[in-house]
Formats: structure tokens, C-alpha cells, sequence
């Protein structure tokens, strides 16, 4: 413990308050005072619940969340709410500390969760003296504002990579990409000298797309621990696999489903078209798998284009607005067989595909490196505000001055306060008696 600060349980010092309900036909929407829920603001109303400066702590929802609001406010029913500090105490310092105590950790309630006052107010805090705090405050607000700028670039990140990687696919898809290899740069019809337009269904044979088993021929209940991998639309990414959630069905039940046969380097391809078209080429798989009812199943002709380029062409931004065009209006949008064999695509001669491959690939790799190197700069950044905070309340943040008056003597004061209220009560509790 730092000389001048003292400790002191969470409930001597604050009163964690109920918040009051407020449903949304009850709120003024053009009114000036904010109302508060677990996570934040949500909403406005005219008239305010709490007095003042208020910390917001989530109670039930996003438990343990904390929400500083500056002036007074509605706290919802789903939260409890500080509007009354000590003298010279500054709130927006016991905001930040509240934040540093994830206080979502101390959750009891199983069934319906949420943060108990009861363990709240049991907690040991320390409390430096005033005067310190206020000077804890400036120099947190200063580090975390440049943290947060921090984070707020790095966020933009995957946004960058994901329009860099749709970039490298519209210039591969289109020729651009390998303009500069063609001894032949002349066009024709917007497509490069020896590309052509054709459907899905003229690189495809007859039985080289389907799709998995409908209805009762596959049921959840079929599903087993261990057995026949089922591959689902669960596992299907753009252009990943994700091998995460396994499905099985038993080696009995396969023989029923052994038409929908799948194997290493098929294409899979969700059936539902959502923000991007998911498809992904199968890896290698410990047991035998199966396609379920909403993945595709495609095995080109080997000799007219490569799997690998082909995948690329069907998840290109071209291939997602013909298939939108296809889908227009449709509630749940899902495509059929039919309409992925009309599905046209754009094929250069087998030496050209090998060359985008790569390239995309080498670029591709590139991002990859740059996303990870974001991930860990993010595992960082994100752990930095809570090591800034713990450094802070160790009274490690500021220098210290042993002028500082101790909040020993305010500290005294609210006890005594209290004390009185309690007598003061059972006086009373005794003359109603």
C-alpha cells in the first residue's frame, strides 16, 4: 500500500443504486437526457433518474460493464447506477477503477446472470488521497485517448485487407492481373485474347454437382459422435475451411447417403448467398464425408480449368451479382443447381489459370502476414488499457506527494454519517413500534 492512501470495502464508499425501468414508448426520443442500459446508451428521455455524474454498471446482459455519463441520466432496471461520491472525489477516477475490476467475474447466478451488491460492496478498495486522484484522471485520460486513437486505426484494418483481397480477385478474374505475362494484350468483348464466358455447366459434367440429402433422408437426430464426417454450411467459408464444428453420422446411416460422396479438393459450395459467396476447396479429412442438403458439391473437368481458379471465379465479386440477379426478392436467398449451372464464369487457357494461382497466392500470402502481425498488435492494444488501469490504482501511474492530505479524515467522516443515519433509523423503527 502506497503512504497516503488507506483501503476501504467497495460499500463503504458507494452506494450501488437500482436502475428504473423505461421502456421505449415511454422515452422522448428528442430529449436531452441520455438513458442508459447495460452496454451503454440507448436511448433519450426528458427528465433524469440519477442527480449528477453517474457510473453506469451493467447488471444483467452485459454484466460487469461499465458506463461513465458526465451529467445525470436514466440508469435502466438492468443496471445499477453511482450518483453520489465523496467530497472531492472525482467520479470519472472511480469509473476507470470500476472498469479495472471487470467486475462480470464476480457473476454468482447461474440461472439469470448478473452482479451481486452483496459482493460488490465486499470488495477491498484502495483510496488514495483526493488530490492524487484528480491527477490519476488527467494522466489516464491522456494515455487512454492515444490507446483508443490506437485502436481505432488497427480496427480498420481487416476492412483494408478484405477490399485488398477482393481487389486481387477482380483483377485476376477480369485478366488484369496477368495482363503483363500475355504475349497477346489485344480484347475482345471485354475479355483478353483466348478468354471466354462459359456456364458452370459446360466445365462440369452431369453428375459432377450436387448436393447433399434433403428432409428425412438426414435428420439431427441421425447425427452420431464419431463415424461418417457430415459437411455442413457451417464449415464453409470464403474461400476457407472451417474445420471447427464436426458432424457425424454413423458408418449404417452412410450407406443409405454414399450419392453424396465427397473428397479431397471438390469444391463445396454454400447453397445461401449472404455479404460474399462461400466456397472452399475440401481438404484432406480423416474419415469419409458427406454433403449436407445445403452444400454444393463440384467436380470440373480436370482437362478445361483448374479447381483452384475456379474457385476463385465462383467467389468473385462478377459471380456474387449474377447470382444476387438470380435471388432478387427472395426472402431467404438460396440458390439451386439449376441456377449454379447457368452460372458463368470466365476461363483462360490452363497455363494462364496456373500463373493467377500463383500470383494470387503470393499476394494473398502477403495479407495473410499483415493479418497476423494486426492480430497480435490487437491482442496487445487490447490488453494495454487494463495494464495502464492496474498501474494507475497501484499508484505506480503519477508521483506521489506526502503533502497530499490523506482521505483518512473524509473517509472518518462518511463512517460517522452513516453510523448516524442507522441509529437514526432504529429510533424511529422503535417509535413506530
Amino acid at each position: 500500500m502506497k503512504q497516503n492512501w488507506t483501503t476501504q470495502k467497495l460499500g463503504d464508499l458507494f452506494e450501488f443504486k437500482y436502475g428504473k425501468g423505461l421502456t421505449s414508448e415511454h422515452r422522448q426520443v428528442d430529449g436531452s437526457v441520455k438513458v442508459y442500459g447495460s452496454n451503454g446508451i440507448i436511448g433519450r428521455h426528458d427528465n433524469s433518474l440519477s442527480k449528477g455524474p453517474t457510473i453506469v454498471v451493467g447488471r444483467k446482459g452485459s454484466v460487469g460493464e461499465i458506463n461513465f455519463s458526465p451529467y445525470a441520466c436514466w440508469p435502466i432496471d438492468t443496471t445499477y447506477y453511482i450518483d453520489a461520491f465523496p467530497a472531492g472525489f472525482p467520479p470519472k477516477y472511480w469509473a476507470l477503477y470500476l472498469k479495472s475490476l471487470r467486475l462480470g467475474s464476480h457473476d454468482k447466478s447461474s440461472a439469470i446472470p448478473g452482479v451481486s451488491r452483496k459482493d460488490i460492496y465486499c470488495i477491498d478498495v484502495p483510496v488514495p488521497p483526493p488530490t492524487e486522484q484528480h491527477r490519476i484522471v488527467a494522466k489516464l485520460e491522456k494515455l487512454l485517448t492515444k490507446v483508443e486513437a490506437c485502436q481505432e486505426r488497427l480496427d480498420k484494418i481487416p476492412t483494408i485487407l478484405k477490399r485488398f483481397r477482393q481487389s486481387v480477385l477482380a483483377a485476376a478474374c477480369s485478366g488484369r492481373l496477368t495482363a503483363d505475362w500475355r504475349d497477346d494484350d489485344s480484347y475482345a468483348e471485354d475479355l483478353p485474347a483466348n478468354w471466354r464466358r462459359v456456364p458452370l455447366a459446360e466445365l462440369i459434367p452431369p453428375r459432377g454437382i450436387f448436393d447433399g440429402p434433403f428432409g428425412s433422408n438426414l435428420k439431427t437426430s441421425d447425427y452420431t459422435a464419431s463415424g461418417v464426417r457430415v459437411i455442413r454450411l457451417e464449415n464453409v467459408g470464403h474461400l476457407r475451411f472451417i474445420s471447427e464444428k464436426e458432424t457425424y453420422v454413423s458408418c449404417e446411416k452412410y450407406e443409405t447417403l454414399k450419392k453424396h460422396t465427397v473428397r479431397e479438393n471438390d469444391i463445396i459450395f454454400a447453397s445461401f448467398i449472404g455479404e460474399e459467396i462461400r466456397a472452399c476447396l475440401l481438404p484432406k479429412l480423416e474419415t469419409t464425408a458427406i454433403a449436407k442438403a445445403d452444400c454444393f458439391c463440384l467436380r470440373p473437368r480436370l482437362e478445361s480449368v483448374d479447381r483452384h481458379y475456379l474457385t476463385y471465379q465462383l467467389v468473385s465479386s462478377e459471380s456474387y451479382k449474377q447470382l444476387l440477379e438470380d435471388i432478387h426478392g427472395v426472402t431467404r436467398p438460396r440458390i439451386n443447381v439449376t441456377q449454379l449451372r447457368k452460372l458463368e464464369v470466365k476461363v483462360c487457357p490452363l497455363p494462364e489459370q496456373h500463373k493467377i494461382i500463383r500470383r494470387i497466392e503470393a499476394l494473398f500470402k502477403i495479407a495473410d502476414q499483415i493479418e497476423e502481425r494486426f492480430k497480435k498488435a490487437k491482442a496487445y492494444v487490447d490488453k494495454l488499457t487494463q495494464s495502464i488501469l492496474a498501474k494507475a490504482f497501484r499508484g505506480e501511474l503519477v508521483p506521489q506527494d506526502l503533502n497530499d492530505e490523506t482521505s483518512s479524515y473524509l473517509l472518518k467522516r462518511i463512517q460517522e454519517k452513516k453510523g448516524s443515519e442507522t441509529k437514526k433509523k432504529l429510533r424511529n423503527k422503535s417509535k413506530e413500534a
